[in-house]
């Protein structure tokens, strides 16, 4: 019994010590729903809502460079069967990072946004019709740790 697990220990070494493993960039959004929404898809599937009214979408590409260049990703959102609103978000709020610090874009490795109706449309949800590019908040990481948090 002990050599059969001091074989799985050395695979369970191997497999995290794998430096040819593909590089993954990670992309979350979350939004601040009004009281009105009931339902929320992004690209056509459903997003749960948690306690605090809040949609959260997670994405995962190869790279930084890929997700910036992939669609849009579309969120529609709905009071009781009907559209009410639609946004659209891509990651690229982290695109500064190669500018500001050492660290090239291909090395970014999470970038989070926030949307909500801090300084917008609030009670009407005017805000949920967003387009690429738009947030009230976002943070970035690559290169070891974290970057900055952007206004």
């Amino acid at each position: 019994m002990r050599a059969a697990a001091s074989a799985v220990l050395v695979l369970a070494v191997a497999a995290c010590a794998d430096d040819d493993a593909p590089p993954t960039f990670q992309y979350d959004v979350s939004i601040k729903l009004i009281d009105s929404i009931t339902t929320v898809e992004a690209d056509g599937a459903a997003v749960p809502i948690d306690e605090l009214h809040l949609a959260r979408i997670t994405r995962t590409w190869p790279s930084y460079d890929e997700a910036t260049g992939a669609a849009p990703i579309e969120v529609v959102f709905f009071e009781g069967d009907t559209a009410t609103h639609t946004g659209h978000a891509r990651p690229g709020s982290c695109g500064f990072v190669p500018t500001y610090f050492d660290c090239p874009a291909s090395e970014i490795v999470h970038e989070r946004i926030s949307i909500d109706d801090w300084g917008h449309s609030g009670p009407s949800g005017g805000y949920l019709d967003f387009d690429v590019g738009f947030y009230t908040s976002a943070s970035c990481e690559g290169c070891g740790g974290g970057f900055a948090s952007v206004p």
